[in-house]
Order: C-alpha cells, then sequence, then structure tokens
C-alpha cells in the first residue's frame, strides 16, 4: 500500500526542511508534529516562523504543523493569531469551547491532546538557604519554562523507560549506600547551546562538581567517560544566544555564590503536570 503522508515530529528547521523533502520526493503530504508541550518549551514564535519559513520554502507541498501547547491557553491563543492551523490543547472545557470557536474563524482546527509516555528521572533537589532559593526562582519564573514543573535541582538520570519506576527507584537505592552527602557552591552562570535551536543558562558548581559528576556515571554506568555531561543546575531558556548571554552576564555581575549540600536524590515521572515523585532516596555512604 502506497503512503498518503508522512509524519514527523520536529522541534527545528533542520527536520521540518528534512520532512517536507522526502514528502516532495514521494509526492505525498506531511504531517508534522510538534514534541509534547512544545509552546511552553519551545515558544510559540519559534513554531510560527517556522512554520512560516516553511510555507514560503515549500508552497507546492502539502502539509499541516501540529503545535502541542498542553494545558495552556494563553500559548494556544497566541499560537492561532500567528497563523498556526493546528493546535493539540488538553485544557479546560470551557477553554476548548472557546478556542474552537476562535480556530474555527480563523480557519484552523483544535485538537485533542495524545497520550504522552512517561519518562523517568533521577534528580537532587539541594538544600539552600531560603534567600537563595528565592533568588534562584526568581530567575526560573521569567526565564525557564520548566520553573512550575520541578523546584531548583540537578539532574543525574535524564528521561529514560529503559526500567520501570520500581526498577530505578531500587537502582537508586543501590548506588546512595555508596556517596555521602556533600557540600556545594555555584558562584558562575554560562550559557549552552541545546538540540533545537535553544540556549540555556546554566548555574555552575565549582566545588561539588566532582560528587555529581560520580553520582551521574554511577546512575548511569554505560555513560562513564561522556564528556558531554556537564554537572549544571538550568536556571533559564532562551531562543537567541544574545538574549542569554545578555543575563548571564547581568547575573554573573552581581557575582553570588549560591552555597547548599545535597543530601537526597529523587527518583520522579513526566508525561504531563504534574509531575508523579516516585521516592525520594538519602545518601547513606560514610
Amino acid at each position: 500500500m502506497t503512503a498518503t503522508v508522512i509524519a514527523s515530529q520536529v522541534s527545528t528547521l533542520p527536520e521540518a526542511r528534512a520532512a517536507l523533502e522526502a514528502a516532495k520526493s514521494s509526492g505525498v503530504a506531511a504531517e508534522l508534529e510538534s514534541p509534547p508541550g512544545a509552546a511552553s518549551i519551545y515558544g510559540v514564535l519559534w513554531f510560527a516562523e517556522l512554520n512560516r519559513a516553511l510555507l514560503a520554502e515549500f508552497p507546492a507541498v502539502p502539509f499541516t504543523l501540529t503545535l502541542d501547547c498542553g494545558a495552556r491557553a494563553d500559548l494556544a491563543h497566541a499560537a492561532l493569531v500567528e497563523g498556526i492551523k493546528r493546535i493539540r490543547f488538553k485544557g479546560h472545557p470551557e477553554a476548548v469551547r472557546a478556542l474552537s470557536d476562535i480556530a474555527q474563524q480563523l480557519n484552523a482546527e483544535l485538537v485533542a491532546p495524545t497520550p504522552q509516555r512517561q519518562l523517568l528521572y533521577v534528580i537532587a533537589e539541594p538544600e539552600t538557604s531560603d534567600a537563595d532559593r528565592d533568588w534562584i526562582q526568581s530567575i526560573r519564573k521569567r526565564h525557564d519554562p520548566q520553573f512550575d514543573m520541578v523546584g531548583p535541582h540537578f539532574t543525574l538520570v535524564f528521561g529514560t523507560d529503559a526500567l520501570p519506576a520500581t526498577g530505578l527507584v531500587a537502582h537508586v537505592r543501590a548506588i546512595v549506600q555508596r556517596f555521602p552527602p556533600f557540600a556545594f557552591e555555584l558562584s558562575r552562570i554560562e550559557v549552552f547551546p541545546g538540540a533545537a535551536m535553544e540556549y540555556y543558562l546554566f548555574l555552575m558548581p565549582e566545588k561539588g562538581a566532582h560528587e555529581l559528576q560520580s553520582l551521574h556515571e554511577a546512575l548511569n554506568p554505560e555513560s562513564k567517560g561522556d564528556i558531554s555531561f556537564v554537572p549544571h543546575m538550568t536556571i533559564g531558556r532562551f531562543a537567541s544566544v544574545a538574549d542569554a548571554t545578555t543575563v548571564a552576564e547581568a547575573l554573573n555581575a552581581a557575582a553570588r555564590t549560591i552555597r547548599g549540600r545535597v543530601s537526597t536524590l529523587k527518583v520522579i515521572g513526566v508525561a504531563e503536570q504534574p509531575v508523579s515523585d516516585y521516592a525520594t532516596v538519602d545518601l547513606k555512604g560514610k
């Protein structure tokens, strides 16, 4: 049977171009889908510009671009206004009705959310002074789309479904027997590029970096020696390297040092909000 569409999940212009080139060469339509929660993570304007670029570059290729807005009615409305014709939204029924009316007026479509598979993470939510936590959170509230999902943290195991939650909790409980609590200091902010044309602000540990690296390697034995892991606390995400650099320079000029302690690890599951909290495990090494 000959395919009538090519379906692809995209978050960057090169990914979308590749899908449309494949559709063009096959003479079929393309269905492009954003990652879950993309409107919050990447920004509505990023996908609006991506959509406009594709329309200009591939005028003869029929395609749809579906932007997942999660439960954010404001972002879904903004996406419709920006010309995105297919929005995925899972908010309150009254918001669904209102947005459906707006979509109809704009010759657009509101579609139901797709079920999301849960990914597991291991994080360390450190102990800090109230003043230091408030300072971090004031930055994250302005610049980190995941501010509402989880508090300030170091990520040690990144989204995985290789084990069930019970298996990952058991793995963490075995590993923590070898690691005592430890202190850390964060005094430097750096800009790091992400995988989808975004830029992150990382609070970088000096004291405590070795312990975080060692924990990461123990929890992820296949990644030992992986130079791509950099111990950090994410405090912002930007579409522009210039904007990220401006904020980083201003924060570094304040010369603030955050001191704290890591004494527990937490296993969480992320599919949608709220985050599932599976276990908090004490570091127990001597």
